[in-house]
């Protein structure tokens, strides 16, 4: 795990950072659920690990569009420009989860600055993956706002 670690960030191969946020996480959840006796299969961790991994990176990918995006048009000021990144995640947890990060995050009593994504199923995880993966092509293709992109990649899945 250190050397992927080194690897990661060291190197900068987002490819193993993910894999590294990945293997936190589910180590945390597997200590909390021996701590509280909750029993999964192996295979349910693994499948959370692999979405959660394949998230990571989407996310990253789809932060980087946003940010080309946004260097490519100054014109998009103040509110919209600061609350780019957090407007398409709400919409995207809204849709998926109907609530979003803030509210989920005090409903499962996280801190402000913990990734609710961690709490999140293997098929939640898939779901938002598919939408950010969609938005970010539309983005990069059409030159679309990140939120029209973000709604359109909604009406097509929901």
């Amino acid at each position: 795990m250190i050397l992927v670690g080194y690897i990661g960030f060291t190197m900068q191969k987002p490819e193993a950072q993910a894999l590294l946020m990945a293997c936190f996480a589910e180590a945390l959840e597997r200590r909390a659920d021996k701590a509280f006796g909750v029993k999964r299969e192996e295979e349910e961790y693994n499948a959370k690990l692999s979405e959660r991994q394949q998230g990571i990176l989407a996310r990253n990918s789809y932060t980087d569009v946003i940010k080309a995006y946004l260097d490519a048009h100054p014109e998009v000021q103040g509110k919209k420009r600061h609350f780019m990144y957090s407007t398409v995640s709400d919409l995207v947890n809204r849709d998926v989860l109907g609530k979003t990060a803030k509210a989920l995050r005090e409903e499962q009593g996280l801190a402000t600055d913990d990734q609710v994504r961690d709490s999140y199923d293997a098929k939640t995880l898939g779901e938002i993956r598919q939408r950010e993966r969609h938005a970010a092509t539309l983005v990069k293709k059409q030159d679309l706002c990140p939120i029209a992109a973000i709604k359109e990649a909604i009406r097509f899945y929901s």
